[in-house]
């Protein structure tokens, strides 16, 4: 990934991949201002400044598996990512 990535500076790579864990959104920092995850599982570490998980609403279990003491956490359902194109006003949190 970071031969990809390393030719150009980004503004934000968003990472949703389980396969990518800390060691990796480390190097991944360094072609970046931010790197944001999008995950819904706490089995991995994460080293990012965006975290979002819709799926759980508590900050401290969350907080356990993130290596960065300033990361802005976006979590429950109010921060699902959806395609307007797809949904209907019929979704209800």
């Amino acid at each position: 990934i970071c031969k990809i990535i390393e030719k150009t500076k980004f503004d934000i790579i968003f990472i949703d991949h389980y396969g990518i864990d800390y060691l990796l959104e480390k190097e991944v920092k360094k072609y970046c201002d931010k790197v944001m995850i999008i995950t819904d599982i706490f089995d991995f570490n994460h080293d990012c400044d965006i975290f979002i998980n819709y799926s759980c609403d508590d900050l401290e279990k969350i907080k356990k598996i993130n290596l960065n003491e300033n990361t802005e956490y976006k979590i429950g359902a109010k921060n699902i990512i959806l395609n307007k194109k797809k949904t209907t006003n019929e979704i209800v949190f």
